[in-house]
């Protein structure tokens, strides 16, 4: 019987530099793993996020939509002359 797992895939789009400097940092740092590092990274990200709000985030069962995000509309003005 197979074990189950919480975590879930998710699949995004980073700057390769980023990408690049994560990867050495993983493989310069014993025990690290590419995702392990993200996790931690959102974790501290989130925790900091909270702080400056003064309260926790609820987690809420949302479906966020797949794709891209929508645009905004943004009126703009023509440039006159």
């Amino acid at each position: 019987m197979k074990k189950q797992s919480n975590h879930t895939s998710v699949t995004i789009t980073l700057d390769s530099s980023l990408i690049a400097l994560a990867r050495t940092a993983v493989h310069q740092t014993d025990g690290l793993t590419l995702a392990s590092l993200i996790a931690r990274s959102l974790r501290l990200m989130i925790t900091r996020l909270e702080h400056q709000r003064g309260r926790r985030f609820c987690p809420q069962p949302i479906q966020l939509l797949a794709g891209r995000p929508r645009k905004r509309l943004v009126a703009t003005r023509k440039k006159e002359g």
